[in-house]
Formats: structure tokens, C-alpha cells, sequence
């Protein structure tokens, strides 16, 4: 039942993209490969398992837009099709697949145009567009350096905008500077506005909207490739403090404060797919230095754990003797874990399930301010060189139910990230205050 698997596969979505029936979809495809015409699928179906290589977090879309094929990796957006003439392109309803011969050339050349941010977004401020226009990737090369070529395009923006954007603001708490962009609007306890960096956005005195700091993260990882870096880490930690159901609850909540609000993008499906921003190569630990200018938080993970296999299960068992300990020394008598009050084993047990939610962010958080420290060479808060609590917050939970308890996650957190940095920066511990 599972022979030749793939090309059935690729049968289908020819089809349906196409409108064909499967058997002609079938001998349309046969006579390509037998005149060895160069096929949009392929093309696209290969650059989606290179950019996957290479640690990008990647969605494919299988069907037509604009008569092209289009992939979304990391911030940048990918899209192949051919090389046509004006008349031609003015007489495409926009449907049509690439390798559809009555819509298309076949001879004609396949084409790999790239654009970032994955929005269209002209600074006036710049008085330019942000990241880069769309540019052409010669196809004339091997996929591995088809990725090559755009993470360098990706890194050389990130690197202008951030060199040419002025850090005009200040947080309003840590007093860090930032470009005004680079900072969200938040409210404290007293309902006055603030204006907030990544290091301080979990603050004890911020009154957090999940669903608009989500909204804003959208907005930053979409329309700019020179977002400061740590606030790919809030966005992992309100991922898996949202857990499975965030993304509905987002999409539930925009909907409800104003109907022109976009769509939660899909990483809110899952934290582990969340671009991280990784520093220049020559300041990149060795763990990750087979990684280009960013990538998914799950190709970063597989990279710590393939260099420090022991380094979750390590902070997972020093981490559970702490909570171990503290309950000791709350209870009456000796506590193992498995044996005392049914309170404190069930309080044992949540911590262990906070640990394994918030190890991403643990990782995130390391990963992420080292990248910003890195790109942002001045001096920097205690909060940005990982000398004082990110997390302090308690209010969070009010309108967004992670099921887990605040003291859990300041603990896995001011715990795991020390050891994580420590072991990819062991030269580079941060200074004492």
C-alpha cells in the first residue's frame, strides 16, 4: 500500500492544484519527467526539505497563488514560478500551477523570487523599504546554496536596518535603549503606559494582555527582519505558558476586540517553530555553529542537546531536588517525592510538568539575549545580560489558564537559563552586579 508513496502524493496535489483528474494528472506528470522538463514542484519540494536541513522552521504551501508556488521559512518569503511575458501574466487568473502546460511555457525558465520580511513594509523613517524588494535567486546552483544565498540576503538586512535605525527610545523600566520600534506598549498595575523592552515585559508592575503582546509579536516577527532579538523569547515563553489551545484562544480573543484584527500566525501552534535570531558567526557558541542567521527553537534545542546530551536531564534532576528541598523544609517530616502529604506531592509533580513546559523558553531566553547583547554592543541592563529575573510577573494567568504555577515558572526559569548559558557561553558568564 505504501509503494511509490511519494509520487502518489505528488500526483495528488498536482491534481488538485491543476483541477485535473488524478489519471490525467498522472500522464501529465509522466510526460514531463520523460521530456525532462524542469518542474515548479520538484524545485519547490526540495528547497522546503533544504530549508528544513538547515534548521528553518518552514510551511508549504502546495497550492498555486499567482500562478507560483510558495514557501514560508523563517521570515522570508519564497515563491517559484516562470519566467513570462507581460501579456502573459495579464491573461493568468492567478489559479494556475506552474507545471500546468495549458496555462504555461514549460520551456520557459523556472524562476526563485525572496522577499523579507514576509510584509511589505516601507520606513519612513528609513525612507526605504524594510529587509529587502524581491529578489531573484539563480536556480543555477545546488538547493543547499539556494539557502546559502538567502540566509546571507537575510543576515545583510538585518545587519543595514539595524545599523541604520536610531535608538531614539528608552524602557521604561530596565532604561535600556532601543529603536522606537523595537519597544511595545504595556500598562502597569496603575494603568499608566509604558513602553517596554523583551527583558522587562514579564515585570512584577506590568498589568500583561497576553493576547496583545501576542498581536504585537505578529506584527514584529512579520514586518521586520530587525526586531530586537529577545523578543522571540517572549514570544516561546507566552507559547508554553499558553500550551495546545493558545493559538484558538488568540484567534478567539482578536476576533472579539475588533474584526479587522489579522490572523494569529501559526506559530502560536507551536513554540518549537518560532524563528530565533542566532549572533554573527564568530560569536556564535559552537553549538550552533552549523546554523545560519536564525532558526526554528526545535532545530536549536536538537543542536544543544547533540552537544550537551545531558544537559536537560542534568537540569531537570538538580532542579526537582530544589522543589524536593523546599518542601522539606515546609513539611513536618521528610519528603521524598512519592511519600508525604497528597498536597505536596501534587505540588511536586507540577513543578516537574512546569519544567518540561518551560525548557524551550529556558533555551529561548539564553539564546535569544545573547543574540541581542551581541547585535546591540553597549552597554546593557542586569535584565539583559541575564543577571536579574525575567519573569516576575504574577497577572498573566488571569485571563490566559496556563495551569501552571507563577512560582513554578520563575523558578524553572531563574534555575535553567544560568546552567543553558553556562554551557554554551562558558567564556562569557555575566558579570556581577
Amino acid at each position: 500500500m505504501t509503494r511509490n508513496h511519494r509520487r502518489k502524493k505528488e500526483t495528488r496535489a498536482f491534481a488538485a492544484a491543476t483541477g485535473k483528474t488524478y489519471l490525467d494528472a498522472a500522464n501529465s506528470l509522466n510526460k514531463l519527467k520523460a521530456a525532462e522538463v524542469p518542474l515548479a514542484t520538484t524545485l519547490h519540494d526540495s528547497l522546503v526539505a533544504e530549508f528544513r536541513a538547515a534548521g528553518w522552521p518552514v510551511i508549504a504551501d502546495q497550492f498555486p497563488m499567482g500562478g507560483r508556488l510558495w514557501i514560508y521559512a523563517g521570515p522570508a518569503t519564497v515563491n517559484i514560478g516562470r519566467e513570462v511575458s507581460a501579456a502573459v501574466q495579464r491573461n493568468l487568473t492567478g489559479d494556475e500551477h506552474p507545471d500546468d502546460p495549458n496555462a504555461f511555457d514549460l520551456g520557459s525558465p523556472l524562476e526563485i523570487i525572496v522577499t523579507a520580511p514576509r510584509m511589505y513594509n516601507y520606513s519612513d523613517e528609513l525612507q526605504r523599504v524594510v529587509g529587502f524588494e524581491p529578489r531573484e535567486v539563480s536556480t543555477n546552483q545546488p538547493f543547499t546554496e539556494i539557502v546559502t544565498e538567502i540566509n546571507s540576503l537575510i543576515s545583510e538586512a538585518r545587519h543595514r536596518d539595524q545599523s541604520d535605525i536610531p535608538e531614539r527610545a528608552t524602557c521604561d523600566i530596565c532604561g535600556d535603549r532601543y529603536p522606537s520600534d523595537g519597544l511595545f506598549e504595556a500598562r502597569d498595575m496603575l494603568d499608566s503606559r509604558l513602553e517596554v523592552c523583551p527583558c522587562c515585559i514579564f515585570d512584577a508592575d506590568i498589568d500583561l494582555d497576553p493576547a496583545l503582546l501576542a498581536y504585537d509579536l505578529d506584527f514584529a516577527a512579520t514586518e521586520s527582519v530587525a526586531a530586537p532579538a529577545g523578543w522571540a523569547a517572549a514570544q516561546v515563553l507566552l507559547g508554553c505558558l499558553g500550551g495546545a489551545d493558545l493559538l484558538g484562544w488568540l484567534k478567539q480573543q482578536w476576533k472579539e476586540r475588533s474584526p479587522g484584527w489579522r490572523v494569529p500566525e501559526e506559530w502560536w501552534a507551536d513554540s518549537l517553530q518560532t524563528w530565533i535570531w542566532l549572533p554573527p558567526a564568530a560569536q556564535r557558541p559552537i553549538a550552533l555553529a552549523d546554523l545560519g542567521c536564525g532558526a526554528s527553537l526545535n532545530a536549536i534545542i536538537a543542536a544543544v542537546g547533540r552537544s550537551f546530551p545531558e544537559l536537560q536531564s542534568t537540569c531537570r534532576v538538580s532542579f526537582m531536588e530544589s522543589v524536593r528541598d523546599e518542601l522539606v523544609s515546609d513539611s513536618y517530616g521528610d519528603f521524598d517525592g512519592d511519600s508525604g502529604p497528597a498536597e505536596y506531592r501534587e505540588m511536586y509533580r507540577m513543578a516537574g510538568v512546569a519544567f518540561e513546559r518551560l525548557w524551550p523558553a529556558a533555551v529561548a531566553f539564553t539564546v535569544a539575549m545573547a543574540t541581542q547583547v551581541a547585535e546591540r554592543p553597549r552597554d546593557h541592563s542586569p535584565r539583559a545580560r541575564l543577571q536579574r529575573p525575567l519573569f516576575q510577573a504574577e497577572h498573566w494567568d488571569r485571563s490566559m489558564s496556563s495551569g501552571l504555577n507563577v512560582c513554578d515558572v520563575e523558578s524553572v526559569l531563574e534555575h535553567c537559563i544560568p546552567k543553558v548559558r553556562e554551557a554554551l557561553y562558558p567564556d562569557r558568564q555575566p558579570r556581577r552586579p
